[in-house]
C-alpha cells in the first residue's frame, strides 16, 4: 500500500506534469495574446505571447501582475480603506486625503463583511482592497457603505493560540445574518466625483449583501456604461426572488428602474460570479450608451435568454436568444455593429448539455451563430476589438487543444496542443463519461474512474457536493484541483477504489425547472437520491463494482449531503467523510439559505437538519470541522455530533485546531481520508504517518 500511496501523493499536483498546456492568458492589444505553459522537459512555467494574426510565437518575461480595483485606470490614484472611511491616495506625491467622514464601526466604506471569512484574513495577515470601481477616466468612482450595525453577532474561538503569555482561547466575532433574522447585511451604494471633490448618494434603497459586498475585487454588481455617463447595477430582494435593473446619473445619484421581474421560486441571475458575467460585472445584463437599448437576461421562457428592451419605456423589444439551451454571459456587445456574444451551454450540438461555448448573435435577434462548434467544453476569450477569439476546447477524456479562431471567416490556428504523457507515466487515469436516466426519465451526467489494475470487485466512492448553486462533475480536462485531482477520485484509483461523480437534479445550467427542484428542498442535497439510483445503473454496466462496499465524502455542501446519505440510505452508503458541513441550514448564512428556501418557515428547516437523522447512522462515518470555520460554523458539526452521541452513534470525529473552511486542502487532513476509507472500504492498513 505505500508504494499506492507513493503513486496518490504524485498525482496530488499533476500540473507540471501536463506540458503546453495554456494556462492564464491576457490580451495585451487587439492581435496579440499572453500564456504560460509547462514547456516539454521543463517543470517551471515559461511565458509566452503569440501573434494571433500569423501564430508566431516567442518566449516572454512574466506580465506585471493586475492591479486590484482600488487603482484608477490611469494609475495615478488609489484609493484605501481605513478607520471605516475612504482615503484617495496620490500615487505621484503619496498624499492621503480622505474622501469619506461619517463612517464608524459595523458602518463602513468599502469593507469587507463577516460571510467574506474576515477571521481568515486576519489570521492569515491578507489585506483586502477597498471596494470601488472606477470610470475609465479615472474622475468618478463607485463605492458603497457596508451597513451591518443591527446584525447579531456570530462567535468563533481560536482555542489553540501559541501564544505562551497569553494561552487563553481567543473570542473572534463576526457580524453573520442567519435565516429567519429581522436584520441582514446591507450596502448603500455612492458615488465619489474627484474633480468636485464630492461624495454623492445614489438614491436607492440598501442592497442585501450576497457573501460579499456589491463593489469588491473580481465581483462586481454595478458597471458603467460605455461612455461613462451613466451607472447600472442590478438589485435583487432579501429572497432573491425579485430582480431590478437600475439606471443612476452619476452627477446627482438620481435613479429609476429600467425593468422589474418577480418569480415565485428565486432567480440565479447573479450566480456567485461562477456561471454568470465577467469579472467585470457579475450579471448578465448591459445597458447601452448611445442607443436607447438594454440587454436583460431572463429565465421566462424557462431557460436564461437575452431580451433586448427599450431603454425609455422597458417594454420589451425581442428576443435575443431562444431554444432548450442556457444563454450564461455576456462577452462583448458592439454597440456599433450591433453584435452581441455570449457564451452558452445545452445546445444540441455537443454531446453533453453541459459543454459551453462561444456564439454571437445580432441586436435584431438575427443571425444566430454558434462560434466553436467542436464537441466539448469551450474556453474561450474574446479579443478587445471582437475579430478573434482564443479557444481552449477539451473533455474530461480529451485533453486541451488551444486555438485561435477568427469570428467571421472561422479560420483557425492551433498553438498549443497538451502533452499528457507524464501525467499517464504518473499513473493518471483517464475518466469514463456516462448518462443515464433517473426515476423521473430525466438524463442524468456523470464521470468514472477505474483503477488501473482494477479487480474482479472494488470498492467505490461517490464525491458529492450537495450544494445547489453549482454542479460538481467537471467538463474540462481535469488534472489539477485543490491539490486532489476531482475530489481525490485519482488518488483513490491507485489505491483500487472506483471513483464516481454525478450531478443530480438540483442544479443549475439546465434550465429553470430543474433548478427549480431545490426550492425549499436544500434536504434534497442536489439530487442525491439519483445517486442512489444510478448507483444500481452503473453497477449494471461496470460489474466490477462491489455494491456492498460503497463510500461517500464531500465537503461543505458536500459534507451536508455525506451525512444524509448515510443516514437516509444506510444500507447504499458504508462508509462517509464529512469534512465542515453546513449540517443545519438554520445557522449557516442567509444570503445563501433564503435564496433557496424563501421566508422563514420552521418545519422546512427542521425536515432539513440533519442532526434528526442521527437515529439512523450504520456505517463508518467520520466528520471533522475546523474550529475557526469563518464560512459554515462548527457548530455545524457539533449540532450533529451531540445528535449522534444522543443516540448512542459510534463514529469517528476531529475538530481541527485554527483551521478554516478550506480544511479539506490541508496535507494532514488528505491523509486522513485516504486513511479512513483505505482502512474502512479496502480493509487495509494505511501506512502509518505517510509523510505527504
Amino acid at each position: 500500500m505505500l508504494k499506492n500511496y507513493e503513486r496518490a501523493k504524485n498525482l496530488m499536483n499533476g500540473g507540471r506534469l501536463v506540458k503546453n498546456a495554456v494556462h492564464g492568458g491576457k490580451w495585451i492589444n487587439d492581435t496579440e495574446y499572453h500564456y504560460k505553459k509547462y514547456p516539454i522537459g521543463e517543470n517551471e512555467y515559461k511565458h509566452f505571447e503569440i501573434n494571433t494574426l500569423t501564430g508566431e510565437k516567442k518566449e516572454v518575461e512574466e506580465l506585471p501582475k493586475s492591479k486590484d480595483c482600488s487603482y484608477s485606470p490611469d494609475g495615478k490614484y488609489q484609493v484605501i480603506a481605513k478607520d471605516n472611511n475612504l482615503f484617495l491616495k496620490n500615487l505621484e506625491n503619496e498624499q492621503l486625503k480622505q474622501i469619506t467622514f461619517d463612517g464608524k464601526e459595523n458602518y463602513s466604506y468599502g469593507t469587507i463583511c463577516g460571510t467574506c471569512e474576515p477571521i481568515k484574513h486576519l489570521f492569515n495577515k491578507t489585506e483586502t482592497c477597498a471596494g470601488v470601481l472606477w470610470n475609465k477616466e479615472s474622475n468618478k468612482l463607485i463605492t458603497y457603505i457596508l451597513d451591518d450595525r443591527d446584525v447579531k453577532d456570530l462567535y468563533v474561538v481560536q482555542n489553540v493560540t501559541r501564544d505562551k503569555e497569553n494561552p487563553r482561547p481567543i473570542l473572534h466575532k463576526v457580524k453573520y445574518s442567519l435565516p429567519g433574522d429581522e436584520e441582514i447585511i446591507k450596502a448603500h451604494l455612492y458615488i465619489y466625483d474627484l474633480e468636485k471633490d464630492k461624495l454623492i448618494p445614489v438614491d436607492f434603497p440598501a442592497l442585501p449583501v450576497n457573501f460579499i459586498p456589491p463593489i469588491s475585487d473580481g465581483c462586481m454588481k454595478a458597471a458603467w456604461t460605455n461612455n461613462g455617463k451613466e451607472i447600472y447595477f442590478t438589485a435583487m430582494n432579501r429572497y432573491f426572488n425579485e430582480a431590478k435593473l437600475v439606471l443612476a446619473d452619476p452627477e446627482t445619484g438620481k435613479t429609476r428602474i429600467l425593468l422589474e421581474e418577480k418569480t415565485d421560486t428565486f432567480f440565479f441571475y447573479d450566480s456567485y460570479g461562477q456561471s454568470d458575467g465577467g469579472i467585470d460585472y457579475n450579471f448578465t445584463n448591459y445597458v447601452f450608451s448611445d442607443k436607447p437599448y438594454f440587454i436583460w437576461q431572463s429565465q421566462k421562457s424557462g431557460y436564461n435568454h437575452l431580451y433586448l428592451h427599450d431603454k425609455n419605456s422597458g417594454k420589451e423589444i425581442c428576443q435575443l436568444t431562444s431554444g432548450e439551451f442556457e444563454a450564461v454571459s455576456l462577452a462583448k456587445v458592439n454597440e456599433e455593429t450591433g453584435e452581441i456574444f455570449f457564451t452558452a451551454r445545452g445546445l444540441d450540438i455537443f454531446s453533453d448539455p453541459y459543454y459551453q461555448t462561444l456564439c454571437k448573435v445580432d441586436v435584431t435577434g438575427k443571425n444566430f451563430e454558434i462560434l466553436a462548434k467542436e464537441d466539448g467544453f469551450h474556453r474561450t476569450d474574446l479579443s478587445p476589438d471582437g475579430k478573434r477569439f482564443i479557444d481552449i476546447v477539451s473533455k474530461i477524456d480529451m485533453p486541451p487543444v488551444a486555438k485561435i479562431i477568427e469570428t467571421e471567416s472561422k479560420k483557425e490556428i492551433i498553438f498549443e496542443t497538451a502533452d499528457i504523457t507524464e501525467l499517464l507515466k504518473a499513473g493518471y487515469v483517464i475518466p469514463k463519461r456516462f448518462s443515464y436516466l433517473n426515476e423521473d426519465g430525466i438524463r442524468l451526467y456523470g464521470i468514472i474512474v477505474l483503477p488501473p489494475d482494477i479487480g474482479e470487485k472494488a470498492p467505490l466512492i461517490d464525491y458529492i457536493y450537495g450544494g445547489v448553486q453549482c454542479p460538481n462533475v467537471p467538463k474540462e480536462f481535469t488534472w489539477e484541483a485543490e491539490k486532489e485531482c476531482m475530489g481525490s477520485l485519482q488518488s483513490y484509483a491507485q489505491f483500487g477504489i472506483i471513483g464516481i461523480i454525478l450531478d443530480g437534479v438540483g442544479t443549475p445550467q439546465r434550465g429553470k425547472a430543474f433548478h427549480d427542484v431545490s426550492y425549499k428542498n436544500l434536504g434534497g442535497a442536489a439530487g442525491l437520491k439519483d445517486h442512489v439510483y444510478i448507483l444500481d445503473k452503473l453497477a449494471e454496466d461496470y460489474p466490477q463494482i462491489d455494491t456492498d462496499k460503497v463510500g461517500i465524502w464531500g465537503v461543505s455542501g458536500g459534507g451536508y449531503a455525506t451525512f444524509r446519505a448515510m443516514c437516509l440510505y444506510p444500507d447504499t452508503y458504508k462508509v462517509g467523510v464529512s469534512y465542515s458541513g453546513n449540517h443545519n441550514e438554520r445557522t449557516y448564512c442567509t444570503a445563501w439559505v433564503e435564496r433557496y428556501n424563501g421566508e422563514y418557515d420552521e418545519k422546512m428547516y427542521d425536515d432539513q437538519q440533519n442532526s434528526l437523522l442521527a437515529k439512523n447512522l450504520k456505517g463508518k462515518l467520520f466528520i471533522a470541522h475546523g474550529d475557526i470555520d469563518d464560512n459554515v460554523n462548527v457548530c455545524n458539526t457539533l449540532g450533529v455530533v451531540d445528535a449522534l452521541i444522543q443516540n448512542n452513534k459510534d463514529f469517528d470525529m476531529m475538530i481541527v485546531p485554527n483551521t478554516f473552511h478550506d480544511m479539506c486542502r490541508t496535507d494532514y487532513m488528505i491523509r486522513k481520508k485516504w486513511d479512513y476509507f483505505v482502512k474502512n472500504l479496502l480493509g487495509q492498513e494505511p501506512p502509518k504517518e505517510f509523510e505527504m
